[in-house]
Formats: structure tokens, C-alpha cells, sequence
């Protein structure tokens, strides 16, 4: 799979980032990604990844929160780096103010990945959230 680059820059490698450490462990944690299309737009079916994850990573939650709707029907993704194998987040609204579509799908990645967003069209003016919660499993008895 061919991930999208922005024109001013990935989302995996903007300010303020950062993925996921094996320090990290056995604690609930909870990432957050505003998203502005306004300024970078999305292009439809395109992958952008979102957030780097290490073994034994387990995804538990994850949501589309959103804040500016993009005037038309349309809608985004949240899936692994896996070509898509597992949606967690499916067919999100961005076209309806402070909605927020929730999963219910979970996963433990047992090697390291990418959180991916995955534009279901051209999004343009949107902006929105995406927020994971999960936790680093330790291996230690």
C-alpha cells in the first residue's frame, strides 16, 4: 500500500507528534489528531497514516470527532496499515457539527503499524479529530 504525503508534511512526522514507546507499558493511553482540510486537503482513498504503533500494541477505542463539516455527504476511515484489513472506525460523518462516530472494533498488533486515515472522497473543508485509546502489552511475568 502507498501511503499519501501532505504538502506540508505527513501527519506521522508533524510538530507535536509522536508514536507510541515500548516505555509506555500496561497503562491506558490516549492519542489525539486534529485534522484541517481546509488547509491540506484530503484526496479520496488515499492512505495517510496517523500514528506509528509498536508490538504488542492493543487498540481498544478509537473515534472521529466532528468540529467543521465539509458540506457534503461525506466520510472517512480508520483502519490499519495492514491494506486495510481491520476498519475501526467505518464511514464517519464529517459533514455533521460535534457528531462523533465511535467503534467497536479492537485490536492487538502483533507486529509494529500504522493507525491510517482513509478519506472515503475528496475532503476539502473539514476538520475533525481522530482519538485512539489502547495500551503497550507487557510480556513480563
Amino acid at each position: 500500500m502507498a501511503y499519501t504525503d501532505h504538502a506540508i508534511g505527513a501527519f506521522l512526522t508533524r510538530p507535536g507528534n509522536y508514536n507510541i514507546g515500548k516505555q509506555i507499558l500496561d497503562e491506558l493511553i490516549t492519542l489525539s489528531r486534529y485534522i484541517d482540510a481546509s488547509t491540506d486537503n484530503l484526496a479520496s482513498g488515499a492512505y495517510y497514516k496517523l500514528w506509528g504503533v509498536p508490538d504488542d500494541f492493543a487498540l481498544l477505542d478509537a473515534y472521529v470527532s466532528c468540529d467543521v463539516v465539509e458540506g457534503a455527504a461525506d466520510t472517512v476511515d480508520i483502519v490499519d496499515d495492514d491494506s486495510a484489513t481491520t476498519t475501526f472506525v467505518n464511514d464517519a460523518t464529517v459533514n455533521t457539527a460535534g457528531n462523533v462516530t465511535v467503534t467497536n472494533a479492537r485490536k492487538t498488533f502483533q507486529a509494529a503499524g500504522f493507525i491510517v486515515l482513509l478519506p472515503n472522497a475528496a475532503i476539502t473543508v473539514a476538520k475533525f479529530w481522530v482519538i485512539i485509546k489502547g495500551m503497550v502489552l507487557s510480556k513480563k511475568a
